[in-house]
């Protein structure tokens, strides 16, 4: 029923935007007065059985007793997208950064002129939200604006209640459109040491999300999306991805 109301909604745009509004503040109201309550729901929801914050066993149990627990000021800055490069630059040098072409508080602020045919928009204080334009000519502005209208007022807090993004200050952050088949490679490190990997591939198609441990041998387990059939290469600078993960991992008992 609830589905077939957003179906009827979503074609009257003013009842849309203000029945996603009451969501926002139902979503809100619960990880503001009944925060732990509300993260054992969306556990339960999303993992099929219940946590259990005072004995975790899993890892994604674990995961959550550390959202809820463990707390390190400097989390909030490898959060937030302008003031993680400094923290990058700090333990790996700038070498390792993308190109970044600007950092405004608005969208109105950005001078398209003096941009490049290719780049990438992107919120500094959320995830997930990226605008790409491969060639200015065809961006379409009042499509980048109208996102940016509504994520520059997110607090991505509310989504999963991670405190690291509570207090950051929203900007949009314009780097360079890195070209090719981009593969991600995104290390699990345990108190400062890589024990397994992903790559994320084919994202143009639908998203792959392959395990690898640090042998790049295949694992055989999924993460929400299912591995890709295809053949992945190791990379060629496979051991300075290694001692860069490691360099930039050690403060923490976890971090991806």
């Amino acid at each position: 029923m609830y589905n077939m109301i957003r179906t009827v909604v979503k074609k009257y745009s003013r009842l849309y935007n203000l029945l996603r509004d009451i969501q926002i503040y139902q979503r809100r109201i619960r990880i503001k007065y009944f925060y732990k309550y509300t993260i054992k729901k969306d556990f339960y929801k999303n993992n099929g059985y219940k946590l259990n914050l005072d004995n975790p066993r899993s890892f994604n149990e674990k995961l959550q007793w550390l959202k809820y627990y463990y707390r390190d000021d400097i989390m909030e800055k490898c959060s937030d997208k302008v003031a993680a490069r400094g923290i990058i630059a700090d333990f790996v040098g700038e070498k390792y950064l993308v190109p970044l072409y600007g950092v405004y508080d608005s969208f109105e602020e950005i001078d398209f002129t003096k941009l490049p045919e290719q780049f990438v928009l992107k919120p500094s204080h959320s995830s997930g939200r990226v605008v790409i334009c491969k060639d200015k000519k065809q961006f379409d502005m009042d499509d980048a604006r109208n996102k940016f209208a509504v994520w520059l007022k997110e607090n991505y807090y509310y989504q999963n209640g991670e405190w690291v993004y509570k207090n950051i200050v929203p900007h949009i952050v314009c780097e360079q459109l890195l070209g090719g088949e981009i593969i991600d490679y995104k290390f699990m490190c345990f108190h400062g040491e890589p024990y397994i990997m992903f790559t994320c591939t084919e994202r143009e198609v639908a998203l792959k999300v392959t395990f690898f441990d640090m042998d790049f041998n295949r694992l055989p387990f999924i993460r929400k999306y299912i591995s890709s059939n295809k053949h992945i290469e190791k990379p060629q600078n496979w051991e300075l991805m290694i001692e860069l993960s490691r360099l930039l991992s050690k403060r923490f008992p976890f971090t991806r």
